[in-house]
């Protein structure tokens, strides 16, 4: 579950293709994020994950608007 270390990898390249994967990965983390005890550890940990590839999305549209 420890996407978001990748996300600020000096040698990270992401693209609008990427977006599509990480709102993918968004989808599935939430889903399971659903099925666990709300409070729980990994309950959190997931909230941090989707918070963190919500960012990057975020980061790549506009980076992507400007060019």
């Amino acid at each position: 579950t420890a996407i978001t270390s990748c996300l600020s990898c000096a040698h990270a390249v992401f693209d609008t293709g990427s977006t599509e994967k990480m709102q993918k990965a968004v989808q599935r983390i939430q889903r399971v994020k659903d099925t666990q005890v709300q409070g729980s550890l990994l309950h959190g940990q997931m909230d941090s994950e989707i918070m963190a590839l919500n960012k990057t999305i975020q980061k790549i549209k506009t980076i992507n608007i400007e060019v």
